[in-house]
């Protein structure tokens, strides 16, 4: 996908204009970071840079950054800092900082909607190190970080389900409704390395906690953004099983004042240290069935911590209110769960199915 997009990009810097701007006097923002700290908010940009030989473009990347009292002040004086104008046609990434929050993620959310120069289908990202400084952890194999987060977010999914890949549009429309919360990818910057952790909740705007990569990884199995989520049982004598799950097909809903989630998960067999055969009936149904316990056990804790939490990120309170026509935005959170979960392992070879 990074490729993709500097390729995409050499064509449209080589066509030389846009609405009648020279590409020369653009600065084209991949990436923007927000801080807050000590009554001011601090943004970064992340800008493309090229540089030119006689049968090539390169790409690689540079920040700037500008403060202010107010978002959009701090975007002005980031502007000042550059010498052409900004451009964020192509914007992939905002990074957060966790003390963006409350009142004044409410004001960066709704500055950014207002703004007709940046699209909202930018992906959103939230850590507990500087913005800043992550913009600024290019290297020779990643020289543009916000391409390098875009393409982990959107591979993610192939590798630790553990990435949320929600745009901004459909993060600002849960922030500001009643019948839904945000839930929002977290990275942290370790060693000069980028990683994903997780994912982390918000009540309205207000942060709430870091959800674990085992809960982010039920979150997407919930919404049937599944690929690649892990799951082991351990049997006698520390013998194992590990499945990875590559599709969701599940069904969450309200009735009978339950909340029952329903639907079937398909999977490969990782690892089988027991004498349990999945060339066999019996021994593969119950590896199916030993599976569907675990994993209904894990999202009705899931969910039960959610209640608990009074976060919203799986829209129950607009499931009550699709089903009921009745705006209560708080009973879901004392409703019983129910699960009706069926698990089927694959394997190439199987001449059956269960």
């Amino acid at each position: 996908m990074k490729k993709i997009f500097l390729i995409t990009f050499v064509l449209f810097f080589l066509t030389g204009c846009y609405d009648n701007v020279d590409l020369n006097d653009l600065n084209i923002v991949t990436g923007i970071g927000v801080e807050y700290k000590e009554d001011e908010f601090k943004v970064t940009y992340e800008i493309l840079n090229s540089e030119k030989s006689s049968d090539s473009i390169s790409m690689h990347s540079f920040t700037e950054s500008g403060k202010g009292k107010t978002i959009s002040n701090a975007f002005d004086n980031a502007n000042a800092f550059i010498s052409k104008k900004p451009y964020f046609s192509h914007l992939k990434i905002l990074i957060l900082d966790t003390n963006v929050e409350e009142d004044k993620l409410r004001e960066l959310f709704e500055y950014l909607i207002r703004r007709t120069d940046i699209r909202d289908e930018f992906h959103v990202l939230v850590t507990k190190d500087k913005p800043s400084k992550i913009l600024k952890n290019n290297s020779k194999t990643n020289p543009v970080v916000s391409l390098e987060l875009y393409d982990m977010l959107i591979n993610s999914k192939y590798g630790s389900n553990l990435a949320i890949t929600t745009p901004f549009e459909k993060i600002f429309s849960s922030a500001k409704s009643d019948l839904s919360d945000m839930i929002i990818s977290t990275i942290e910057l370790k060693d000069k390395k980028i990683k994903l952790l997780g994912a982390t909740t918000y009540n309205k705007y207000k942060l709430n906690r870091t959800l674990s990569k085992k809960e982010t990884s039920l979150y997407n199995i919930l919404i049937n953004n599944c690929s690649d989520a892990v799951f082991n049982k351990k049997y006698n004598n520390n013998e194992l099983i590990s499945i990875t799950l590559y599709d969701s097909k599940l069904k969450i809903e309200i009735n009978n004042n339950k909340i029952k989630v329903t639907g079937a998960l398909e999977g490969l067999l990782l690892d089988n240290t027991t004498d349990l055969s999945v060339e066999k009936y019996d021994d593969l149904n119950k590896i199916n069935k030993d599976f569907e316990k675990i994993i209904e056990n894990n999202i009705k804790k899931f969910i039960n911590d959610l209640q608990k939490d009074k976060t919203d990120i799986l829209k129950l309170s607009d499931k009550y209110y699709k089903k009921y026509r009745k705006e209560n935005n708080k009973i879901w959170q004392y409703l019983d769960v129910e699960t009706n979960i069926k698990v089927k392992i694959n394997k190439k070879g199987l001449i059956f199915e269960v």
